[in-house]
C-alpha cells in the first residue's frame, strides 16, 4: 500500500514539473508593452486590406499569454522575451471561421512566426524579425 501511495505522488510531482516546465516564464519588458490592445496598422510594408474586423493583439505580462482578432478569427499563444527588444511567438492557434479577406489575417499569422523583436515608439509598437519590419501597430482604446 505504502509503495502504491509513493508511485502515485511521484506520479503527480513528475506531471507538475513537466507542466511548469512549459509555461513561460513571466516578461520583465517594459510595462506600456502590455494588457493594451494594439492595433495592426501596418504589415509587411503596407496598410492592411480590412474588410471585416481590424486585427489587434494584446500581451498579458503575468501569463506570457498573446490574444487578439486576426481581422476575422480570434487567436491565442505564447510570446517569450519582450524584454530588451527581443520578443519571439509560440503555438499561435485560432478559431476557423471563413470571412471575406481572410489572406490579411493568413499574412498576419504568418509575420507573428517570424517576430524576434520589438520596439515602442511612443503610442506605437513594431514587430521585426532580422531582415524588416514586419508590423506596426498603435494602442487602441478598446
Amino acid at each position: 500500500m505504502k509503495a502504491s501511495v509513493l508511485i502515485v505522488s511521484l506520479a503527480f510531482t513528475m506531471i507538475a514539473a513537466c507542466h511548469s516546465s512549459r509555461t513561460p516564464a513571466p516578461a520583465a519588458g517594459k510595462e506600456e508593452l502590455f494588457s493594451r490592445n494594439w492595433k495592426l496598422v501596418e504589415l509587411n510594408g503596407m496598410a492592411p486590406d480590412l474588410t471585416s474586423k481590424e486585427p489587434f493583439l494584446m500581451l498579458e505580462k503575468s501569463t506570457g499569454r498573446v490574444t487578439g482578432n486576426g481581422g476575422c478569427n480570434s487567436f491565442f499563444g505564447n510570446y517569450l522575451g519582450a524584454v530588451n527588444g527581443q520578443i519571439s511567438f509560440s503555438q499561435i492557434g485560432s478559431t476557423k471561421m471563413a470571412c471575406p479577406g481572410l489572406h490579411v489575417e493568413t499574412e498576419f499569422f504568418r509575420s507573428l512566426e517570424q517576430v524576434s523583436a520589438y520596439s515602442l515608439k511612443g503610442d506605437s509598437l513594431i514587430l521585426r524579425n532580422a531582415m524588416k519590419t514586419l508590423a506596426r501597430f498603435v494602442a487602441s482604446a478598446n
